[in-house]
């Protein structure tokens, strides 16, 4: 997995089209994905595709994860279709880039809402989204 360039794209697609409120695109991560996989390899699309479908999966596997939510996040979780059922359950442990999407899903919740978060410029990144470009 490259995590840095995942974790860096992986709302991109809330500057690709309309919110659909105040929350964004519910279908972000695979709008995202979809621009992204024309761009880069799997190992940098594919967790991005699931990392919204990965909280579901965390939600049903781990009986405290709902409330360790943000509220926004609680609610855009209702709009995926909450908690995925135990078959779905299966099948995501089955996909490619599964174990990414949750650590990336994981990543997100503990770093991607600080306020007081250090963000470096996007040039500091740039060599690496370069590297990862598939031509």
């Amino acid at each position: 997995m490259r995590p840095t360039a995942a974790s860096l794209l992986h709302d991109i697609g809330h500057l690709l089209v309309e919110p659909d409120d105040e929350y964004g695109k519910h279908t972000l991560d695979s709008i995202g994905a979809d621009w992204l996989a024309e761009r880069y390899p799997p190992a940098v699309s594919e967790p991005i595709r699931h990392h919204v479908t990965a909280k579901r999966y965390l939600c049903a596997i781990d009986p405290g994860y709902h409330g360790r939510l943000p509220p926004a996040s609680q609610y855009t979780l209702t709009k995926r279709g909450g908690p995925m059922t135990p078959a779905e359950v299966a099948a995501f442990e089955q996909l490619d880039h599964q174990s990414e999407a949750v650590q990336l899903r994981c990543w997100e919740d503990a770093f991607g809402k600080l306020d007081e978060a250090t963000i470096l410029p996007f040039d500091h990144y740039r060599p690496l989204l370069e590297r990862l470009v598939v031509t």
